[in-house]
């Protein structure tokens, strides 16, 4: 069935007039009609200015060693407790241990709790740089210079400086690499800033205009070459050069993320409000500091050796006990701080001293559990004093001779003042308060113990009546002074360091006045 639509006049100037009415509203929105069909349009809620963040600035300045390493952790674990938002590194340091320069770079590239930030107000060279790349934003003055991280290692103990061999230098590269792709910065120039002949160009890709850095071997591997631009080489990564790069340059190259004169403008940039909290060396950092030199580790180990000697001569917790626990306990306690040191090591040396007691003690003689006593302790005084137990490289075997070096010389003055203790310093009235001798026994009743006469008329002058090679029987312990019957007469003796039983044999081997030095004959 078919419609058709008939329209004659006024119906016809009725719907013309109503087309253009519609025609009008829909063109400009002008109607009277458009006030009650559309809804007012919202306005969008005003954003919220972001909240201040907090920040905090640990310095990371001079030669980077494993105290280095330990700061930086005890300081981050601070920053952490404070809950900061973000961690500034400010960095001024020539460089030092690759190791540890490694070690510092993954633990700022692993952490999640706050944003880090290296600003580098002069130079971070060497390890430093290679710390630097570990944090999620670098930040540096215009001038001031990044780079050069070459490893070199000094083959024999004041030779010569070299370069690392390639073997080294590999794994070297392949670290600095991917800690730079951690943090989006091209790993070819970090490449470049270890490894002096590597040569880098900057590509474009052709699409976008993105701008890259390659070597050439990843240029010559790259799966989509054909979609970038090769361009000019950087001048600053050219042979047998290691690339170091000023703040502006670094961030022209894109290793840097900003520029900033001073750290105001570096607080500014970052929407830092209030003046971060500065967590530097207190006076522990640098007791730490003090306590691992060489010189002061020596005297530790010589006084604390002394100390036990004197303790092992008087059994009972005396004088030199307590000086013992203080020095080996300062000793491990900087170790701990400064990173070398764990409960392993403090164990090792308990055990062994335990050994060395049993050997004096309980089982007569010098054996088996003395040797491994004596093992034990000096094993443990190397471990707590390296950060690495095998070296792996030139520079860990000089620090492993070092530390050698200085346990081996106390060991030697410790034996030396030992001796020279036993035989004379006994004679002084306060070192004998010190070494607690034993109290005085009653001699009448310790001559009848062993089965000699006695006689209160000879008594004073004992010491004349006997002469060096008289044998005769310790009426006390002799640790190592104590009083000894030759015949009829009862005499105040001292052992050349030995421990003597009472009973036991003994002969004089010296005699000054009335000091009279004994031997065990039995």
């Amino acid at each position: 069935m078919r419609c058709h639509w008939r329209i004659n006049g006024s119906e016809t100037l009725m719907f013309g007039n109503i087309v253009r009415s519609l025609g009008l509203i829909l063109l400009f929105g002008a109607s009277p009609l458009s006030g009650w069909a559309q809804e007012p349009e919202a306005k969008p809620p005003a954003a919220e200015k972001p909240a201040a963040a907090t920040a905090v600035v640990i310095p990371l300045h001079g030669e980077i060693t494993p105290l280095t390493g330990a700061f930086l952790d005890r300081k981050l674990e601070e920053a952490r407790e404070m809950g900061v938002d973000v961690v500034i590194i400010d960095i001024d340091s020539p460089g030092g241990f690759a190791d540890v320069s490694f070690d510092i770079a993954r633990r700022l590239r692993d952490l999640k709790w706050a944003k880090t930030v290296a600003y580098v107000e002069s130079q971070a060279i060497s390890g430093a740089a290679i710390a630097a790349l570990g944090c999620d934003e670098i930040i540096m003055r215009p001038g001031a210079m990044l780079g050069d991280a070459g490893v070199i290692a000094q083959e024999i103990l004041g030779g010569p400086f070299k370069y690392a061999p390639e073997k080294i230098l590999s794994k070297m590269v392949a670290d600095i690499r991917e800690v730079a792709d951690a943090g989006g910065r091209p790993p070819a120039l970090a490449e470049a800033m270890m490894h002096k002949d590597v040569q880098v160009f900057q590509a474009t890709q052709k699409q976008d205009g993105r701008v890259w850095y390659y070597t050439k071997a990843e240029w010559d591997s790259l799966p989509d070459a054909e979609d970038w631009q090769q361009g000019k080489p950087v001048m600053e990564a050219r042979e047998n050069t290691f690339l170091t790069v000023t703040g502006k340059r670094a961030v022209e190259l894109q290793i840097a993320n900003g520029l900033a004169d001073s750290k105001t403008e570096l607080y500014e940039q970052l929407g830092i409000a209030k003046e971060p909290k500065v967590l530097a060396q207190t006076g522990i950092d640098t007791l730490v500091w003090v306590l691992n030199l060489p010189l002061i580790t020596f005297l530790l180990f010589v006084i604390g050796l002394l100390a036990i000697f004197i303790e092992f001569s008087a059994p009972g917790l005396g004088m030199g006990g307590l000086v013992s626990t203080l020095c080996f306990g300062l000793f491990f306690w900087s170790r701990f701080l400064g990173g070398t040191s764990g409960w392993l090591e403090v164990t090792l040396f308990a055990v062994g001293l335990i050994f060395i007691a049993c050997e004096i003690f309980v089982i007569p003689g010098f054996g088996v559990p003395g040797i491994s006593g004596f093992l034990l302790v000096l094993g443990s005084l190397v471990m707590a004093s390296r950060n690495v137990v095998w070296p792996e490289s030139t520079r860990d075997l000089m620090q492993l001779n070092k530390t050698l070096a200085t346990v081996g010389a106390s060991m030697i003055a410790f034996v030396v003042l030992a001796m020279v203790g036993s035989r004379y310093l006994l004679d002084f009235p306060l070192f004998r308060r010190i070494a607690l001798l034993p109290p005085e026994v009653d001699d009448q009743a310790a001559a009848v113990a062993v089965g000699t006469a006695y006689s209160a008329s000879n008594r004073p002058a004992a010491w004349e009546q006997v002469d060096v090679g008289d044998a005769g029987i310790a009426t006390s312990p002799l640790r190592p002074a104590g009083k000894a019957a030759f015949g009829d007469e009862l005499v105040d003796v001292i052992t050349e360091g030995e421990f003597v039983e009472a009973g036991k044999g003994v002969k004089i081997v010296q005699k000054h006045g009335t000091r009279v030095v004994v031997r065990s004959t039995t």
